[in-house]
């Protein structure tokens, strides 16, 4: 038989269990507990969280440090009801208005789910309003806080969105947004991020 040098030999009779280390050290069981408790709630600080959806529109809540309010940031999400594209590959449109509560202010911006056409615009149609957003890769802005404004007062007084895009491989998308529950989900994002 190998024998380790210098290592305690104990015999055990047949079916009796040594003791475990961790049976041996309540404190320490409760210490790892504890860590692994504090451990996932540190990893999910940072994470997006779902706070409620009216209709076809979500209600995020993002802040990376909880101790902070001052990088705390809200936003709404909807995707498309209805579109047309010629862009083959699959894709994932969104909408979304952002709140950033340390500046009060707020930001629209589109994704077709694919890289836009350089130096192009986007073009949103808000009722029977039109309005431009510039891109730059896969997002769309506002080109600045008046326009942000602006659309979002005609989105809340709209019953459709349509938004219109090219792609850098020379495809477009018009991708259909529905209002409803726009109005709620906004009240409930300027609530969360006051």
């Amino acid at each position: 038989m190998f024998k380790f040098k210098n290592t305690p030999q104990t015999s055990l009779n047949r079916g009796e269990i040594r003791p475990s280390f961790w049976s041996s050290s309540p404190l320490l069981i409760g210490v790892v507990v504890f860590l692994s408790i504090l451990f996932c709630q540190i990893k999910t600080a940072n994470a997006q969280v779902i706070d409620s959806m009216y209709y076809g529109w979500v209600v995020y809540e993002y802040q990376e440090n909880l101790q902070d309010d001052s990088d705390k940031k809200c936003y709404i999400v909807s995707t498309p009801h209805k579109t047309n594209t010629s862009y083959t590959a699959a894709r994932n449109p969104y909408f979304s208005i952002t709140r950033y509560a340390q500046t009060r202010s707020e930001e629209v911006s589109a994704y077709a789910g694919y890289e836009y056409k350089i130096n192009s615009e986007v073009s949103l149609l808000i009722g029977d309003k039109q309005k431009q957003l510039y891109t730059k890769d896969e997002a769309a802005w506002a080109k600045n806080d008046y326009e942000d404004k602006e659309i979002i007062t005609l989105m809340l007084s709209s019953d459709y969105l349509k938004v219109r895009s090219d792609s850098s491989t020379g495809n477009y998308a018009i991708d259909e947004y529905e209002m409803k529950g726009l109005t709620r989900a906004y009240a409930r994002m300027k609530e969360l991020c006051r």
